[in-house]
């Protein structure tokens, strides 16, 4: 057993492997549990640059970012992952505060922002529509 917000060493050939950043101490317990459930090995970092040296290290199968990160704007985050060629077709989902018009970003598909409060159900949403319906074994039994 690890201690508590510790994330597992990561390597490029784990399959399932979804990278978090976000400071929110309830949206990360949720989202990494949530994660977890459907069979991901979650990393969980809160800073932008720890995000990029962590997703360029283990190349992970998606990311979700918190929109307000304390060292870098999160568009600017996105960017430095879409310039390694090894990230650039990763799913990333921002976590937002606010309401999705007014974080719209023309360069990110759609669909791939949540509104916080977010809850199990839209993360698994999520990952089955930017993943391509790969199958989710619900492992937690829990709901939302």
């Amino acid at each position: 057993m690890r201690p508590p917000n510790t994330t597992p060493a990561l390597a490029p050939t784990d399959a399932r492997l979804a990278l978090l950043v976000d400071g929110d101490t309830a949206t990360r317990r949720l989202c990494r549990e949530t994660l977890e459930g459907l069979g991901f090995l979650v990393a969980v970092v809160e800073t932008g640059v720890a995000a990029v040296v962590a997703a360029r290290e283990a190349e992970p199968r998606i990311i979700f970012i918190e929109a307000q990160l304390v060292d870098a704007p999160a568009r600017t985050v996105v960017a430095w992952l879409r310039e390694n060629p090894s990230l650039a077709a990763t799913p990333i989902v921002l976590l937002a505060n606010r309401s999705p018009a007014s974080l719209r970003d023309p360069e990110q598909p759609p669909g791939t922002l949540l509104t916080k409060p977010v809850s199990a159900r839209s993360i698994r949403r999520i990952i089955a529509a930017l993943l391509g319906g790969e199958p989710m074994p619900r492992r937690d039994g829990a709901g939302d």
